[in-house]
């Protein structure tokens, strides 16, 4: 799977992924999935300090948990789908529950997919690599 996803990754140069997550084990968990993929990944804790890196860092995908310390995942989504400079990255959100009414409102605002905490990696790996070839398709 490695192998595979990281010709996908590197197919049209390599891919920038910044994961929102408030939990550090999960989101170096996260990190080093995607990087074994072949893609660069950065990590940090809060909307406000994601909101700085953009769009400076010029993220190809960006991952979102949705309980984060100072806003909702929900809210740093709207925040970067009002800019013109990122409203089209994908949007990628994880939950620690699988509450539908969750899952139907990521949509709402505009995710690309929804994950929940615990999932498997081979299948969260292939899901995030899916969305950077529709993007750079």
């Amino acid at each position: 799977m490695n192998t595979i996803a990281a010709a996908r990754c590197f197919a049209s140069g390599l891919v920038k992924i910044l994961v929102v997550e408030e939990d550090p084990e999960i989101g170096m968990m996260m990190a080093l999935l995607l990087t074994d993929a072949g893609c660069l990944v950065e990590v940090v804790r809060n909307g406000d300090t994601a909101m700085r890196l953009e769009p400076e860092h010029g993220f190809d995908l960006i991952i979102i948990d949705l309980v984060i310390h100072g806003t909702s995942g929900f809210e740093l989504c709207d925040r970067l789908k009002e800019n013109v400079w990122l409203r089209d990255i994908p949007v990628l959100f994880v939950a620690g529950s699988p509450d539908d009414k969750d899952r139907r409102q990521a949509f709402v605002h505009g995710a690309a997919d929804f994950f929940v905490k615990p999932f498997s990696p081979m299948n969260f790996v292939a899901r995030v690599l899916s969305h950077t070839r529709i993007k750079t398709a």
